[in-house]
């Protein structure tokens, strides 16, 4: 895909993106909206319900005071009546209280019979009028035990106001919100495409030029030298990673290259000596060895790359540092004794930490074996835990020989074996593991420099 099909979909995904940013503003401000009135006519059914309540107690106070003839009065007719649909909707329009008086042994005595009686203390109902409809809201309570009671009220006319006026506002927002959208998206794309085609243009010099070029920072779109400094920062960590690929690849094919010559030579060898059951045996068991080199360079790379996965690290513990390279240090003494070398144990105790502990005893593992391997016969290895500002330090090292100048900034590369190492058996990766193990505890290992021998720092973070 080219730079100039690149910048065109990008442009065309930020006019697509303003365009939806435009509308999800507009639905905010239609939510809000809905909202607002929502909780205004949630108001307004509260002060209906309020106004009944009232009108409750004040018909209650005047019942228990005079009786039926002082409700009468109240209700301000000569006599009980029962009233109209006509009457009913007359004092729906005058906003009136409806009522409906029933006598527990008589029935209903007096009030509209327009409305339907239900078996709550309060609820709803909808009622037609000649031209429209209107809610209603009723309580039902008792008078004593002789009469019964229900107050009703419509709704009031502000509820149907707020009712049109949000019609009409969400009718309005819903016919401008696309036309602003366009508007805004189609403004703001045509700087972003400015932009993104002299992006474009740099990253077409960058794809023909050296690893080293990158893109420079432009003032007058500051607000995508964030974009530029991460493309950067990609370019980065791909010429890292085109050189690790490079130096992988090297390294596999130097590494396999010499054992895999040697089981093939073994091979013919073998062919020759076919009716020599000894020299058989001896053919195989050197190809044995040398296929077991092969498959332990494959199994740490893919060591190696589990760990740089960090999918170990889901399985990470408290566990008890102190102990666990204690028990390691210990059970490596038996071998440097051996050797005629002195392993030299000094670690504090009780720093708990949060890790893996087969990952960890396999970087203290490659550490004491790299000493095992490279001290001098006599030499003194040490391993400490000690605490330190961040946390504890974890050092490894040894007396001697130690490590060259020309080797010293190479000693975690991938594969990369000192000449001191060349004719030992390895691939190169032993420290490499030890980096990353490191690495995924966010611990930092350092090799530190103009030592006798080679003396490892680990900083290890604890709980």
């Amino acid at each position: 895909m080219s730079f100039q099909t690149i910048h065109k979909l990008v442009s065309t995904i930020t006019f697509k993106a303003t365009i939806k940013l435009t509308l999800v503003v507009m639905v905010v401000i239609a939510t809000i909206a809905a909202l607002s009135a929502w909780y205004s006519l949630y108001q307004a059914d509260n002060e209906l319900k309020h106004e009944i309540s009232e009108f409750k107690e004040e018909i209650t106070s005047i019942y228990d005071e005079g009786g039926l003839v002082a409700l009468q009065e109240e209700f301000e007719i000569e006599e009980l009546e029962i009233w109209s649909k006509e009457d009913t909707d007359n004092r729906i329009h005058d906003d009136e209280i409806l009522y409906v008086l029933t006598a527990k042994s008589l029935g209903m005595i007096a009030g509209t019979k327009s409305l339907i009686q239900q078996d709550k203390t309060w609820y709803w109902q909808d009622y037609a009028l000649e031209e429209e409809s209107t809610s209603i809201l009723s309580h039902k309570f008792n008078l004593d035990n002789r009469y019964e009671l229900v107050l009703s009220r419509a709704k009031h006319h502000e509820h149907y106001e707020i009712k049109q006026n949000l019609a009409s506002g969400l009718f309005w927002l819903v016919l401008i919100s696309p036309i602003l959208a366009i508007v805004i998206g189609f403004t703001l794309s045509r700087t972003v495409v400015k932009h993104m085609q002299g992006m474009s243009e740099e990253l077409e010099k960058v794809s023909k030029s050296s690893h080293s070029l990158r893109l420079n920072f432009n003032s007058d779109f500051a607000e995508f030298n964030q974009v530029r400094l991460a493309i950067n920062a990609m370019l980065d960590e791909m010429a890292v990673l085109h050189r690790d690929i490079e130096t992988m690849s090297v390294g596999i094919a130097h590494d396999l290259k010499t054992p895999l010559s040697r089981v093939a030579n073994r091979l013919q060898l073998m062919q020759q000596d076919i009716a020599d059951k000894a020299m058989t045996e001896l053919h195989l068991e050197r190809a044995n060895e040398q296929l077991t080199v092969v498959l332990s360079t494959f199994t740490n790379i893919v060591r190696l790359s589990e760990i740089e996965s960090g999918k170990r690290k889901q399985q990470f513990k408290s566990l008890n540092l102190s102990q666990l390279i204690s028990e390691m240090a210990d059970n490596y003494e038996p071998l440097f004794s051996d050797t005629g070398r002195v392993l030299d144990i000094s670690v504090v105790d009780n720093v708990f930490c949060m890790g893996d502990p087969d990952l960890l005893n396999q970087m203290l593992n490659n550490l004491l074996e790299n000493a095992l391997d490279y001290s001098e016969e006599s030499a003194t290895v040490w391993v400490r835990l000690q605490h330190h500002t961040s946390g504890v330090l974890l050092q490894v090292g040894d007396s001697g020989p130690g490590i060259s100048d020309a080797d010293f900034d190479k000693v975690f590369t991938r594969f990369y074996r000192a000449d001191i190492s060349r004719n030992k058996p390895g691939n190169g990766l032993g420290l490499s593991i030890v980096q990353a193990i490191c690495k995924l505890h966010g611990a930092d290992i350092a090799l530190l420099p103009k030592q006798a021998g080679a003396t490892f720092n680990i900083n290890i973070p604890i709980q």
